[in-house]
């Protein structure tokens, strides 16, 4: 982890940062700056309308199948066919595709979902495209990893 607080401040409205709050865990560290600087300053968009969508995208996360087999699973093992299915149960057959799971000591450290870029009012499920990234087989679901994503 770098010295977040160090990257210029990111402009989001009172309301926004409200919602990054409760669905980002390391904006106490000032990711939401890290974030912004690496993902969202190329992404033609304000940091206000850049986090609203993302926000609604991670709601859309935070009610799939996916995050209740990561709920249920606390202190578990889950393989990656297991959120694979999760993922189709909620987005659909075959799009399973854009999903990677990442991880560090076999704990679950990130779930990444590759996606088109998203316009406003768009669903998760209209946005995803094949990743061909590297997975992770299985995962250990920590407490902290339920619930909120750290990363867009």
């Amino acid at each position: 982890m770098g010295n977040w607080k160090a990257l210029p401040i990111v402009d989001i409205d009172p309301e926004t940062n409200s919602e990054l709050t409760k669905i980002m865990p390391g904006i106490k560290s000032n990711l939401e700056h890290h974030e912004w600087t690496k993902h969202g300053t190329c992404n033609g968009r304000d940091a206000d309308a850049y986090y609203d969508i993302a926000i609604d995208l991670v709601k859309d996360v935070n009610a799939s199948d996916v995050r209740d087999l990561f709920a249920q699973n606390i202190g578990e093992t889950i393989t990656l066919f297991e959120a694979k299915k999760a993922f189709e149960r909620t987005f659909v057959t075959g799009t399973s595709t854009s999903l990677n799971l990442k991880c560090s000591n076999n704990l679950a450290t990130e779930i990444r979902i590759k996606i088109k870029l998203p316009l406003p009012g768009k669903k998760l499920a209209d946005l995803l495209i094949p990743s061909g990234g590297i997975s992770c087989d299985q995962v250990v679901v920590d407490t902290v990893a339920v619930g909120r994503v750290s990363e867009f």
